[in-house]
């Protein structure tokens, strides 16, 4: 399926939102993001050298050592690491939500700047739609944030971005690898209607003061709706 008006736009959602089925999705700005999780795509500062699980554990040791005056309370590392992730974090998480909208906003949030490498042009953006039957525990526990095979994760709705976003997210054996699944499904998003599927969205109530709600969402939400912002 390809998005590239209105009514295109309300039939993926007519067609995807059949209440049978617990579907996930993900939307992403360019057709050349892969399913690979930021702790893979990324790279080390000192020597371009692709990171290892052994920066993983650094990165996240300081970020609990360092983040404990913003929490009131503890939390397990799988629940801090989601925390971490939608903060910016390289992890082994990937986000997905049970929202499309949400899923929608995502993949048109951010202007596209073409790179000068014609082997890189974005030539659409995508929603990736995960149509399985999977058992997600909502108060599972981890021993470690290292997992055997991929599961699912819902954390405890303690970020409201988490809660706004409808999210949870998917935990990651091997995070180097692209994960391919055959109940993976792509649906694109024409990058001329992406501007006016934003505007769409805002108006169904999806945009950066709900998707990221406090001052800095709502800050950009006024920035985007009163100048020539994209």
């Amino acid at each position: 399926m390809n998005i590239d008006s209105s009514k295109s736009f309300f039939e993926f959602l007519a067609e995807y939102t059949d209440e049978s089925k617990v579907r996930l999705f993900r939307g992403v700005s360019s057709d050349k993001h892969k399913l690979i999780p930021s702790i893979g795509r990324l790279k080390s500062k000192n020597n371009d050298r692709e990171l290892t699980e052994k920066d993983e554990e650094t990165m996240f040791k300081r970020f609990k050592q360092r983040s404990k005056p913003y929490f009131s309370k503890d939390y397990d590392d799988m629940n801090l690491l989601a925390i971490a992730q939608h903060h910016g974090l390289p992890t082994r998480l990937l986000d997905w939500t049970y929202n499309p909208l949400a899923a929608a906003y995502f993949a048109v949030e951010n202007e596209i700047v073409q790179p000068a490498d014609s082997l890189k042009k974005v030539d659409c953006s995508l929603i990736y739609v995960f149509d399985k039957k999977f058992k997600t525990d909502l108060d599972q526990s981890f021993e470690s944030i290292k997992v055997s095979e991929l599961c699912f994760f819902i954390p405890h709705h303690n970020d409201t971005r988490i809660t706004n976003q409808n999210g949870l997210f998917s935990v990651h054996p091997y995070p180097w690898e692209e994960l391919v699944n055959d109940n993976i499904s792509k649906v694109s998003i024409d990058l001329k209607f992406r501007k006016e599927l934003r505007k769409i969205l805002n108006r169904l109530g999806v945009n950066q003061s709900t998707i990221y709600p406090g001052l800095d969402g709502l800050a950009s939400h006024i920035k985007w709706v009163d100048t020539n912002y994209y």
